[in-house]
C-alpha cells in the first residue's frame, strides 16, 4: 500500500474536521424538525441533503431533496433561507415551517396566545399543503357513505353535490381542541405529526375513487380510509398527550350546504320542546310549537298520584299513572305507581304510564296476557312456514314446536309479531310489496334473518334472529314495517327503546339497527331516525376502548355521544374531533341489554347491562342532542337488521326489544332489566 504524502494527509484531516463539524451541527440543532425548513435550493446538506432521511426532529422526513435545516446550519449558504435558526418548528414534509411557536416548548407550557397561534398556523398549513380538490373529494366521499345512496347513479350525484359545495368554500382548515395539562409533546413533535398528517391525507385520498365515477364497491376503501390509524409521528404525540385530539383537516368555510340524497326530508315534527301539563287529551302543537297539552289534569285517568304531578316536561316523573301529555313534551307522569316485582316488561311499562307501542321477541311473551305467536319460521328445506308461540305455563318460546318444525334443516324468520296490540309486526323484506321506495327507485330488498340459538346457564337453547355475512354485502338480512305502523313516535315526540343483542354476531359496519326508522327506504337527513345500534362502528363516532358500544342511528351518523368524527360525512353542524370519541364505555357482556331514550328536543341517554345479571349502567346521559339534530324529525317506521336507507353491511343477533312513545323513568328501566335477568340469567 502506498503511503499518502503530508499534504494529502492535511487535506484529509481538514475534510474530516469539516465533516465532524457538520455532524455536530445536525445533532445539536433544535428538535423542531429543522427550524427553518429543508426546502432551500442550496441548503447546508448540499446536493445529497437529508430531506429523504430521518429528520432532525426524530421522525421520518419525506420532504425536500436538499438541506438538513438545523439551527446550526444557517451559515451563508442557509438551509431554508433566513430565519432557519430554530425559532420556528418545521415539518417533516416539504420543508415548510408549521408554526412560529418555538419547537422546543412542550404543549402544556404554551400560553393561551401561543396555543391559539399554533392552531391558526395548523389551519394555515393544511390550507396551503392540502389541495382544495383533495379536501373536497374527501368531503364528497364521506357524505356519499353517510347518505346511503340506493344506486351508483345517486351515489355519484350525492358525492359530486357535496364536492361542488366544498369547492365554493375557502381552503382547508383545522379543528383544534384545548391543550390540557400533562401534555409532554413538544411543538416540534406536534409539527412533525401535522405535516405527516397532511401528506398522508393527500396521498390516501388521491388513491380513492373520484365522485364522478365512484360505485358501491368503492365505498369499502373509503370506509377503510376513515377508520385508519394516524401516522406514527402522531401516535408519538398522543402517547405523550393522551387527551389531545390531533387536528383533522376540514373543508373551509363559506360554501353552500350539500343538496342531500334521494328522498324528501322528514316530517315537520309535531311536538315542541316544552309541552304542557300532562293532560289526558293533550294534542301538541303543529310544527315545533309547545302543544296544548290538554287541561290541567295532574296525570292519570283515575288517580292524581305523586307529589309533583305530571308535567309533560323533559323528564316528567310525577303523577300516578298519567297518560301521555302534550305531544310536544314528555310523559304525563309515571312516578306514583308501585311497579310489580318481577313483572314482564310490557306490563311494567304500562303500569308506569309509558306503554309499549311495539314489542317483539324471539324468546318469550312480554305481557302476561299475551297468548299469540312470537314469530313465523320458514323451513329452508321446503320453504314451509309455521307460527311459533309460547308455552302457557312459562311464557317462553315453544322450543318443542320449533325443534320439530326445523328438524334436519335450518330455519329463518319471516315475521316478528308485535305483542303491544298495535299490529306493528315486522315482515320479510324480500318482496317488492314490503320495500316502499320514493323517487321511482327500484325496490331495495333484503334477505331473511336466520334462526340461531344461544345456550342459557341451565342448558336450554333459545332462538335468536341473526344477520351474518361478509363485511361488505349487496343485501342486508332484515325484517321491516316501514309504512304500516300505528302509534309509533314521529317528529320530535319522546321515545324510549330497548333491545337485547348478542355480541357474538356484531361487526363494525352499518347497520344492524332495531327500532324507529324511515317510513320509506330512503335517506332523509340528520334526526330522521332514532334506532338502537350495538356494534363496533367507528366511522362516524365511537366510545372509549375498542368497543362494542351502545349507539343510536340518528341518520347521517351512528352516534356514541354528541361528538362525531371530523370528515366522516356526519352532519356538518355536529361537534367533531379526529377520533370522534365519546365517554361511552365499551360493553363486554355476551348478551347485552341496551336502552336509549330522548325527549325529541334536548335530553337523550343510553344504558347498558348484562342481560344475565345485575343492573343497568349509564353509557352516556346528555342534556342536548347532537348539534343540528334538534328537533328530531323521526318518521315512525320499524326495522331490524338494516339502516334507514336499507344499509346492508351490519351484522348482529337479536332476542327481544320494544319501543315506547315516551321517556321512561329510571325506575321503569330498572324494572325492565330485572325482568330480563329473571329469564336470561337462568
Amino acid at each position: 500500500m502506498q503511503l499518502l504524502g503530508t499534504n494529502s494527509r492535511r487535506v484529509i484531516a481538514s475534510l474530516t474536521l469539516s465533516l465532524l463539524l457538520s455532524i455536530v451541527a445536525c445533532s445539536t440543532s433544535t428538535t423542531s424538525g429543522g427550524g427553518g425548513g429543508t426546502g432551500a435550493s442550496k441548503g447546508s446538506g448540499g446536493a445529497a441533503g437529508t430531506g429523504g432521511q430521518v429528520g432532525t426532529g426524530g421522525s421520518t422526513s419525506r420532504g425536500g431533496t436538499v438541506g438538513s435545516g438545523g439551527n446550526a446550519s444557517g451559515g451563508s449558504a442557509g438551509s431554508g433561507g433566513a430565519g432557519s435558526g430554530g425559532a420556528g418548528a418545521a415539518g417533516a414534509t416539504g420543508g415548510t415551517a408549521i408554526t412560529s411557536v418555538g419547537g422546543g416548548k412542550t404543549l402544556e407550557t404554551l400560553t393561551p396566545s401561543e396555543a391559539t397561534q399554533l392552531c391558526n398556523d395548523t389551519s394555515a398549513y393544511f390550507g396551503k399543503n392540502i389541495p382544495k380538490a383533495t379536501m373536497c373529494k374527501e368531503a364528497g366521499l364521506g357524505y356519499a357513505v353517510s347518505s346511503s345512496a340506493p344506486s351508483d347513479t345517486q351515489l355519484q350525484k350525492n358525492c359530486s353535490s357535496k364536492e361542488a359545495s366544498c369547492l365554493q368554500a375557502g381552503p382547508a382548515i383545522a379543528n383544534c381542541t384545548d391543550i390540557t395539562a400533562k401534555c409532554k409533546a413538544t411543538v416540534a413533535q406536534y409539527s412533525t405529526c401535522i405535516a405527516d398528517r397532511a401528506a398522508d391525507f393527500s396521498q390516501q385520498v388521491s388513491a380513492l375513487a373520484n365522485c364522478a365515477t365512484v360505485t358501491m364497491p368503492d365505498l369499502e376503501a373509503v370506509w377503510t380510509f376513515m377508520s385508519a390509524a394516524l401516522p406514527a409521528s402522531c401516535a408519538l404525540v398522543t402517547d405523550l398527550c393522551p387527551t389531545l385530539d390531533i387536528p383533522s383537516p376540514l373543508p373551509g368555510t363559506g360554501g353552500t350546504g350539500g343538496t342531500g340524497g334521494a328522498g324528501a326530508g322528514g316530517t315537520a315534527g309535531s311536538g315542541g320542546a316544552g309541552g304542557s301539563s300532562g293532560g289526558v287529551t293533550g294534542t301538541g302543537g303543529a310544527g315545533n310549537s309547545s302543544g296544548t297539552g290538554g287541561t290541567s289534569q295532574a296525570g292519570g285517568a283515575t288517580s292524581t298520584g305523586g307529589s309533583t304531578g305530571g308535567t309533560g316536561g323533559v323528564k316528567a316523573t310525577g303523577g300516578a299513572a298519567g297518560s301521555v301529555g302534550g305531544s310536544g313534551g314528555g310523559t304525563g307522569g309515571a312516578g306514583g305507581t308501585t311497579l310489580p316485582p318481577g313483572g314482564l316488561p310490557g306490563d311494567v311499562a304500562k303500569a308506569a304510564g309509558t306503554p309499549f307501542v311495539a314489542a317483539h321477541a324471539m324468546t318469550r311473551t312480554l305481557f302476561a296476557a299475551y297468548t299469540g305467536p312470537l314469530f313465523k319460521a320458514l323451513r329452508d328445506s321446503d320453504k314451509q312456514e309455521k307460527d311459533i308461540g309460547i308455552v302457557a305455563a312459562t311464557g317462553l318460546v315453544d322450543l318443542a314446536a320449533l325443534s320439530t318444525f326445523c328438524s334436519g334443516t335450518t330455519c329463518k324468520v319471516t315475521t316478528l309479531y308485535d305483542q303491544s296490540g298495535n299490529g306493528n309486526d315486522m315482515w320479510r323484506g324480500d318482496t317488492a310489496a314490503n320495500a316502499p321506495m320514493d323517487n321511482g327507485e327500484a325496490p331495495k330488498l333484503c334477505d331473511l334473518l336466520a334462526i340461531d340459538y344461544w345456550q342459557m346457564a341451565d342448558g336450554t337453547k333459545m332462538p335468536i334472529a341473526v344477520e351474518t355475512g361478509a363485511m361488505w354485502k349487496s343485501k342486508a338480512q332484515c325484517l321491516r314495517n316501514r309504512d304500516k305502523t300505528k302509534n309509533m313516535p314521529t317528529g320530535s315526540k319522546p321515545q324510549t327503546t330497548y333491545a337485547i343483542f348478542h355480541a357474538k354476531y356484531l361487526n363494525n359496519n352499518c347497520c344492524f339497527n332495531y327500532g324507529n326508522t324511515g317510513k320509506l327506504i330512503h335517506y332523509t337527513g340528520p334526526g330522521t331516525l332514532a334506532a338502537l345500534n350495538f356494534s363496533k362502528i367507528e366511522f362516524w363516532s365511537k366510545g372509549t376502548g375498542s368497543g362494542p358500544w351502545v349507539m343510536v342511528d340518528w341518520e347521517q351518523g351512528v352516534y356514541a355521544g354528541n361528538t362525531a368524527k371530523c370528515g366522516s360525512g356526519a352532519a356538518p353542524t355536529a361537534d367533531c374531533t379526529t377520533t370522534g370519541e365519546n365517554p361511552n364505555p365499551s360493553v363486554t357482556f355476551d348478551v347485552v341489554t341496551t336502552l336509549f331514550k330522548h325527549d325529541g328536543v334536548k335530553h337523550w341517554a343510553m344504558k347498558n347491562g348484562n342481560a344475565k345479571s345485575g343492573a343497568l349502567a349509564v353509557s352516556i346521559d346528555l342534556p342536548t342532542l347532537p348539534k343540528g339534530y334538534s328537533p328530531l324529525k323521526v318518521e315512525g317506521g320499524l326495522g331490524l337488521g338494516e339502516g334507514g336507507a336499507g344499509d346492508t353491511n351490519g351484522t348482529g343477533g337479536f332476542s327481544e326489544g320494544a319501543v315506547m312513545a315516551a321517556e321512561t323513568t329510571d325506575a321503569t328501566d330498572d324494572a325492565i332489566q330485572k325482568s330480563i335477568v329473571s329469564v336470561y340469567g337462568k
